[in-house]
């Protein structure tokens, strides 16, 4: 049950910092719904007015149960339509529900919205796996308008339910994933912690500075060596027509990045003196 707690107020009528938060930030939606401040001595708690709030005041003993009374929650009626607002996870939602013969059901209730919104992202995640390059580089902010609820159309046909289709997918997905798995193996540039590291540390006494974290000269020299393959190899995407002459590649241009490494080290070292 998601929910916010306000603190007890006996000698003071103002609101908590919690509460204020929530209800004081320009458009909040719920400062209609919070019940006035200065009956709530004690505290209470929000949450969605649906069917398993209803569940978890039942009251079961174990670990299930609760510690409130019912009086002592604020049930707020959820703006479905609002929680689910982007086009891409909407639409397949819809599709998703039509697959159940349950057109419109979501709209209404927000149990049956969290069941098909959470098949809807998981069908994203498989989408974006298909169509992310295995190597390259890749703008997402680009492909928000995925067409997604057309691709899960398409395996509409063979699925039994929405969930079966999820589950296809996934295991189709899966098969993108090993790839881009050994995609990625191939082109790490294959320097060990140790040795990145006295790299590091020789470079910042000769610049008498303080070595910059190890993670992040790894990131940005992980960055160079991507983009350098990207000058040579390109985008690689899904599917492969020959898989082991890619890998084989990207290897033999590994290979020749690897004696720029110490050079590229202190570039590094050097630019991240600059930017502190």
């Amino acid at each position: 049950m998601a929910c916010a707690w306000s603190a007890p107020m006996p000698s003071s009528r103002s609101k908590p910092p919690i509460i204020s938060a929530l209800v004081d930030t320009p458009g909040s939606p719920l400062a209609s719904l919070v019940p006035a401040f200065e009956s709530a001595i004690d505290g209470f708690f929000l949450s969605p007015d649906f069917e398993l709030t209803d569940l978890v005041l039942e009251g079961r003993g174990g670990i299930q149960r609760v510690s409130i009374d019912a009086s002592d929650v604020v049930r707020i009626r959820p703006d479905i339509a609002a929680m689910f607002d982007r086009p891409d996870i909407s639409q397949a939602m819809d599709v998703l529900a039509r697959i159940d013969q349950q057109p419109n059901a979501w709209t209404t209730s927000l149990t049956i919205a969290l069941y098909y919104g959470r098949i809807a992202f998981g069908c994203l995640g498989c989408h974006t796996d298909e169509r992310k390059p295995l190597l390259g580089r890749w703008d997402p902010e680009s492909h928000l308008d995925s067409g997604l609820s057309s691709a899960i159309e398409a395996r509409a046909r063979r699925a039994s339910s929405a969930w079966n289709l999820l589950l296809r997918w996934d295991l189709d997905a899966e098969q993108i994933r090993e790839t881009r798995l050994r995609v990625h193996g191939a082109s790490h540039i294959g320097v060990m912690n140790r040795d990145l590291r006295n790299m590091i540390e020789a470079e910042s006494k000769r610049l008498s500075i303080t070595p910059p974290s190890l993670n992040k000269i790894r990131r940005a020299l992980s960055i160079w060596a991507l983009g350098e393959l990207d000058k040579t190899i390109g985008v690689v995407t899904w599917p492969v027509d020959d898989l082991e002459a890619v890998i084989q590649r990207i290897e033999t241009d590994v290979r020749r990045l690897r004696p720029q490494v110490p050079e590229q080290v202190r570039r590094l070292v050097s630019e991240s003196n600059s930017d502190s």
